[in-house]
């Protein structure tokens, strides 16, 4: 899949620790979606999962929105948001987080179904 080559990783090595990601899944903190076109994967979205200790809720913090370019101009994505939302709510999480490149098309497309900008995220390497 193109995604490896898109990431934009803030000029970071691409390391994907696997083992962790299987751990999380195993305990339930990790969910993952996928959006196929005839059986052949067009796109996924992966989430974290865990309590807020403010709010007392489950949240749910995407890790991963990715769909190939040809997919991105129709409503594949909007689609693969809706399902992931009805998912998580199903399994009693209360609040979705996403975290979107400041200057990309994600934030707006998710500013008209319904999400609000709440925060805004600083990194800095160390």
């Amino acid at each position: 899949m193109k995604h490896k080559e898109e990431l934009d990783n803030y000029d970071l090595p691409l390391d994907i620790d696997v083992d962790a990601y299987n751990r999380s899944a195993e305990c339930g903190n990790f969910r993952y979606y996928t959006a196929r076109e005839n059986g052949v994967l067009i796109g996924y979205a992966t989430y974290f999962i865990s309590r807020s200790l403010r709010a007392n809720l489950l949240v749910a913090l995407q890790d991963v929105f990715f769909l190939v370019a040809e997919h991105r101009k129709g409503l594949t994505g909007i689609k693969l948001l809706r399902f992931t939302e009805q998912q998580l709510m199903n399994d009693g999480i209360g609040m979705i987080q996403i975290v979107v490149p400041s200057d990309g098309a994600l934030g707006q497309i998710l500013s008209k179904i319904h999400y609000t900008p709440t925060d805004t995220v600083f990194t800095k390497e160390i």
